[in-house]
This record gives structure tokens, sequence and C-alpha cells, in this order.
């Protein structure tokens, strides 16, 4: 029942008890009575109201409930999908490390690959370098004629000629190899004329005459590559300005030397006035007015050196040189950078000719071992002072070099000045011979000196020792001359080992003079059978 008819029954009761005649007492229990109903029923109105309440909350608990279900059944879903993430991203890290892994290999190929194009580059520059170091090389002997008019049928070769002659004033017929025309149209409306020529020192003299040319349509010019005219013409200005100043300046291929200095542009600073291109390279003369200019001192002419034509060393120089070069390779261009003086390019040239002609150029050697000090030292003296080893060059040794020494190395040498090898009529090592030295051979060289010039420029105060050569085909007439013993030699010996055997005491004294008699008796004996009696020359021997 509804709390409201239920207080409203106990209203009704309660009118309906006082209308009733009921006593006092029980009217009043009964009023207590419905008293107490009606607060029960208050309260128990109250705790439908808390109960309902209650539902309220026991539905909302219940939506709480399936919500939290919920929640838990996503969260588990996003476990699962974290999970899932996880191991993507693990498996994506992994991709990460081996696509690290592989830009690591490819910074390293791509390190490699740019070192290898460095070197590429490098030896390609290289190479480009030593092929235009070639072509100057097969173009060193070209020279290039400009300005000399064009007919349909001339011969180059002849019009060079007439032009060499005539304007040059040349009057012997340089040796030519090709001649042609070529290259772009160029003075007079004609092509250039270039002309190789076959001796070096022709094409040297045309320059020098090429002065001639000045105020002319006719030019001449030594011919280069392309790559080394471009640079040649940046350094034609500062040529002309520098000559223009007094200074001794050259330009070899594309390098301009200043008073024998290497040009720099970082270090002078030159504003030419004009950009003319020098086609001829002449040499400032050496003015007064010039070395003013200069701010250098004149320089005193060189006194005249007396020249020794004929020198010859030989002995024991304890060198090993193996077969290294005792002298300086011909080199114009080096020459020219040094500006090395006339008479010693002539001294060098004329010394390395002789030996080129007589085709002893190359020197041979048996002893192959390794370059000592003093070794080196005796090459660099032969260079300093023109002088060249006979051994391995000359007569039976040529082309061998017997060793001199313990049948091992070689270190006894004849050394000889270039017009000494003209004077040489023969030369030989001889083998060990334990009578004339401890270890070495014998150096025997002959030389043919004029009898006349010898006796006003030497004079004997000893008698030179003459040594002689064993001749197996009178070792008959040897030993009968030991047998003969004309001088009682033999006698003498042996009483003298006579005398040592009773001795108890032999001393050293007296086994030298032994050895000595002996040797002596040996030598005279030798002497009387093998000597010639006609020597021509003048014979050395090294023991």
């Amino acid at each position: 029942m509804d709390p409201n008819d239920t207080k409203l029954l106990l209203e009704d009761t309660s009118k309906n008890t006082l209308e009733a005649n009921i006593e006092p007492k029980t009217l009043e229990v009964l009023n207590k009575i419905l008293n107490t109903l009606l607060s029960m029923n208050n309260r128990i109105a109250k705790i439908e109201t808390e109960v309902e309440k209650i539902e309220d909350v026991k539905q909302q608990l219940s939506s709480v409930v399936q919500r939290m279900d919920q929640a838990e059944h996503n969260i588990a879903e996003l476990q699962q999908h974290n999970k899932e993430m996880e191991n993507s991203f693990e498996g994506m890290g992994q991709v990460v490390e081996k696509a690290l892994e592989k830009c690591d290999l490819n910074r390293n190929d791509i390190e490699k690959i740019e070192e290898n194009t460095m070197q590429e580059k490098s030896i390609i520059k290289e190479l480009q370098e030593t092929v235009l170091d070639l072509k100057c090389r097969s173009m060193k002997n070209n020279l290039v004629f400009n300005g000399l008019t064009y007919h349909p049928s001339e011969d180059c070769e002849a019009k060079l000629q007439n032009f060499i002659n005539r304007q040059l004033g040349i009057e012997y017929m340089v040796t030519l190899g090709n001649v042609h025309r070529f290259g772009k149209y160029g003075r007079n409306g004609a092509r250039p004329i270039v002309a190789r020529f076959v001796y070096r020192k022709e094409l040297e003299h045309v320059l020098k005459q090429a002065y001639r040319l000045k105020n002319t349509n006719f030019g001449i010019n030594e011919q280069f590559p392309p790559e080394i005219e471009i640079r040649r013409r940046k350094l034609y200005p500062i040529l002309k300005n520098e000559k223009s100043l007094g200074k001794q300046a050259r330009l070899v291929r594309d390098k301009l030397y200043i008073n024998g200095q290497l040009y720099n542009p970082e270090n002078i600073n030159i504003n030419p006035a004009n950009n003319d291109r020098e086609i001829i390279n002449q040499r400032t003369p050496s003015t007064p007015q010039h070395r003013e200019a200069a701010n250098s001192p004149p320089i005193p002419p060189r006194s005249k050196r007396t020249r020794i034509k004929n020198i010859v060393i030989v002995g024991d120089f304890n060198a090993r040189t193996s077969s290294l070069k005792d002298y300086v390779d011909d080199d114009i261009n080096l020459q020219e950078i040094l500006q090395i003086e006339e008479d010693v390019i002539n001294d060098n040239t004329s010394s390395y000719s002789i030996l080129k002609e007589n085709n002893i150029l190359q020197r041979f050697n048996e002893d192959t071992g390794r370059v000592n000090k003093y070794g080196t030292k005796l090459l660099d003296f032969c260079k300093r002072c023109n002088l060249f080893i006979a051994n391995g060059r000359l007569f039976s040794d040529n082309g061998i070099g017997h060793t001199t020494c313990k049948d091992a190395s070689m270190v006894d040498y004849l050394l000889l000045s270039p017009n000494s090898f003209n004077i040489t009529t023969d030369f030989e090592i001889i083998g060990f011979n334990p009578m004339f030295s401890d270890v070495h051979n014998r150096v025997h060289f002959t030389m043919k000196i004029d009898n006349d010039n010898h006796q006003k420029n030497l004079t004997f105060n000893q008698k030179v020792d003459q040594h002689v050569r064993w001749r197996s085909d009178k070792a008959n007439e040897f030993i009968q001359e030991i047998n003969d013993d004309p001088n009682n030699s033999l006698n003498e010996l042996n009483i003298m080992l006579n005398e040592m055997n009773e001795n108890t005491q032999v001393n050293v004294d007296q086994i030298n003079s032994l050895i000595d008699n002996l040797c002596k008796f040996l030598v005279n004996s030798a002497t009387d059978v093998f000597s010639d009696k006609k020597i021509k020359g003048l014979k050395g021997h090294l023991n």
C-alpha cells in the first residue's frame, strides 16, 4: 500500500475513534498506536524514497559496471593493439638498422669511389701532362715560318731553303724532314709553314738569325701544342716587360725564368702595357744602362782555364759502383734553364759524343752488388771532372767488366779523360797472381803516346818496372831457362835452404829473404823469356 493511503487510513481511524464512545485510556492507547503507526508510515515512506534512490544508484552502478566492462574490453583491445604496434615497431627498427647498415656500406663504397675517382683524375692529369710532354718532345725540332706567300704549285722545302738563305743569311743548306703548310691563314693571307729540322744545332742557328726579320712581315717561332701556346701567351707580356728592365728572362716551354728563378705570379706584380705576342725570344744585351736598371754590378770576364787533354788515373779506390752512369746525360732544356755557359756545354757534349761515337757509352760490371759510399763519391768525382771509367768499356773487358778483388767485387779502376780513349791501345784485367798482390787482380793497359811530346812534357827519374805476361807457347823455353840457371841462383837458394834445415830456429827475416830471392829468380827468368824486344808505347800495371 502506498504510504499516503496508509496515512489517510490512519487519520480516518483516529477520527472515528474520537467520535466513538471509547474509554479515555483505551482512546489514549489507540492514539499512541495510531501515532506510532503514523510515525512508522512516515519512516517507511522515507525508506521507500531512499530505496528508490538506491534503485537509481543500482541502475547507475549497473550502467557503470557495463561501462567498466566495455572499458576493460577496450583496454584489452588497446593492449593487444599496442603489443601488435610494438612488434611492428621492432620490425621497423630492424628494417631501419639494416637500412643504416646499408647506408654505412654505401657511404664507404661512395668514399672509395670518390677516392678512386680522385686517383683516376690524378692519373688522367698525369697522363695528360705526359702526353703533352710527348707532344712537346715530338715538336722539339719544329719551327713555324709565318708570312711566306702561297703558290698553288709551290715546293715548300725549296721555298723555305731559299727564304733561309736570303732572309736569314745562312748560306749552307739546312737538313729538313717534313715541310708543309698547316693551320689558319695568317700573314700575307697565307697559312704558315712548319718544318722539322734533322739537327738541333741548325735549328738554333736559324733562331739566332731571326733578328734579321725585325720590322718585316715574316716571323719564326718554335712549334708547341695548343695547350702550351695558351700558357705562353699569358707569359709573353711579362717576358717583354722583364727584358725592358734589363733582366735576363727566358721562356722554356710554358715556364718563365727571370734571372735564373722560376717566375711565380703570386710573388711578382707586373702590369704590362700591352699584350702583343713576342714570336722570337732574343737575349737582351748586357749593356751598362741595363745593368744599372737592374741594380747589378758588371760581370767580370772569366779567366781562361788551362785544359789538360790526357788524364789517366789508376788505382784501388775501394769503390763499388755497379753499372751506374759516370756521366751526365746531355739535356739541352736543363742547360737552358740553368743557363750553363757555352764552353761547359761544349765540353760535356764533346765528351758525351766521344763515348757515343765509339759505342762505349754503356758501362758493364760483373759486380752487381750494392753501391757503397766510396762508389757514390767516385761517380760524382767522374761527373765533376769529366772523367770516365775504362773498366767494362774497352777491348777484352768491353761488355764484361771483370771483378778485380777476390773474384767478387770491382774496386780497382782506370779513369780516363775523353781524349785519352783515343790513345789507349789495350786494356785487360789479368787473373789473380799471389806473386803480385794479396787479393787484387792486375789492371793492364797500354797507351800510345807521341815520343816528341812525351820527352818534352815528362821526365823519368826512376826506372819503370816492366812486367811480362805468361805465354803458353814459350813454356818449354821458360823451363829450360830455369834449368840452365845462368846466374847460379838455384844453388844459392839450395844453400839457404840447407842452412835453414841445419838451424833449429828459423827467423822471419830468413824466410823473407828466401822468398824474395825465389821471386826475383822467377821474375828474371820470365823477363828473359817472355819480354818483347820492341815495346810500342807506355805500359802500365796495377798490383
